[in-house]
């Protein structure tokens, strides 16, 4: 069972109802309307259940999941949750991008409203650009956001991985040379022909191995669509105050 706590009471809470403030790139716990993520999605799935499940029934900031719908693999029952499963919430936020975090659902910590470490509250925030994953292999890529001032192939290079994860990127040069051009690798530094990236750039990315990248409205990379400097796992989460309908 949950406890919520509020100025004059504590009650258990019998249901699995979670809602969830989330924003934009520049939010804060007190933001302003327009750092809502509106149309935020919440998905939540557990360990063990049937299949994900999320809905949209409250305003932005805030996005709800009824966790009473979710069924076990094993008994095909609805799931009691409240026994130390490993929860992952991922909350969409439509084309601003979106943030995934988890955490233990145990007695120990009953229930959460923001993950907080060494003291600080870490809103679930959603970073405004785009996601995409680098197959290992071959990928067809043209810059998806607004692409930084002065920006080449030996930046995009080196912001994409370093010569263990990519092995070229190559392009055909149809306005100038009528010839490909392609950069790499060697000897630890970038090396080949370094051509100016545009938005009309098609390039081909040729990946050692696979990695997921965030592209930011600003044109910088990173590497996973987690806003949260990182990964916040089950160790690292401190439980406040759980709010249900």
């Amino acid at each position: 069972m949950y406890h919520v706590t509020t100025e004059i009471s504590s009650d258990l809470v019998s249901n699995n109802a979670y809602i969830q403030p989330v924003y934009r790139t520049g939010g804060s716990l007190d933001a302003d309307s327009e750092y809502y993520a509106d149309g935020t999605l919440l998905l939540i799935s557990v360990d063990d259940s049937d299949y994900p499940v999320g809905d949209k029934n409250w305003d932005s900031p805030y996005a709800e999941v009824n966790l009473n719908n979710l069924y076990s693999k094993n008994t095909h029952m609805s799931l009691d949750i409240a026994h130390g499963e490993l929860m992952t919430i991922e909350a969409y936020g439509g084309l601003q991008g979106f943030s995934t975090f988890f955490w233990d659902n145990d007695e120990s910590n009953p229930g959460y409203q923001y993950p907080e470490k060494n003291g600080e509250i870490l809103p679930v925030v959603l970073l405004k650009g785009k996601e995409m994953t680098l197959k290992q292999d071959l990928n067809l890529l043209t810059y998806p956001t607004e692409i930084p001032e002065n920006f080449t192939a030996y930046d995009l290079l080196q912001m994409i991985g370093n010569k263990d994860e990519i092995i070229k990127i190559k392009t055909y040069d149809n306005a100038y040379t009528n010839k490909f051009q392609e950069v790499y690798w060697a000897l630890g530094a970038p090396r080949g022909d370094n051509f100016d990236i545009s938005p009309t750039t098609g390039m081909l990315i040729h990946m050692k191995q696979g990695k997921a990248l965030f592209f930011e409205d600003n044109g910088i990379i990173t590497r996973n669509s987690n806003s949260i400097s990182e990964q916040i796992t089950a160790s690292t989460i401190i439980c406040n105050n759980f709010h249900s309908k």
